[in-house]
């Protein structure tokens, strides 16, 4: 099973092509207490806007305008594997997501549980650590081309 708070929407639908698509990736809580009726929160993932250490992204409530810093590029296959499946934050310049790298991680006063990564935004490079839903292997081109039979 999944939590409500690793379950998100992206800005639908994110084309094919270089532009990809801008929006708030949201999520929704269920709700909790059931003598308030039937409210349920909805919340945005926000960037630190920010490459240092320790600054991670947030998980904040989501007004209709959505929060500061809370604006993201998703894009799909651009036709160029270095820009394609990023998800990049609306800072100047943009900043793309990624999980921070275990082997840069500093001393963390709340580390993630079970080591897993935090979620941070660093400049978008060429990385697989910023790649989201990309295919599998699409960096392994096949290991034979153009073979034919005389």
């Amino acid at each position: 099973p999944v939590d409500w708070n690793q379950k998100w929407a992206l800005p639908s639908p994110v084309p094919a092509g270089p532009t990809g698509v801008t929006g708030l990736i949201t999520t929704t809580s269920p709700n909790t207490n059931p003598t308030q009726g039937s409210p349920v929160g909805r919340y945005c993932l926000q960037s630190p806007a920010s490459i240092a250490p320790l600054q991670f992204v947030k998980i904040v409530a989501c007004p209709a305008a959505g929060p500061i810093h809370s604006a993201w590029t998703v894009t799909g296959d651009t036709g160029d594997y270095r820009t394609s499946y990023v998800i990049m934050d609306d800072s100047s310049p943009q900043r793309c997501l990624q999980p921070q790298d275990p082997s840069a991680m500093l001393a963390d006063p709340q580390p993630a549980d079970g080591g897993v990564s935090k979620i941070v935004v660093q400049p978008c490079t060429q990385s697989t650590l910023q790649k989201w839903n990309a295919p599998a292997n699409i960096q392994n081109a096949a290991p034979l081309n153009n073979i034919g039979e005389k």
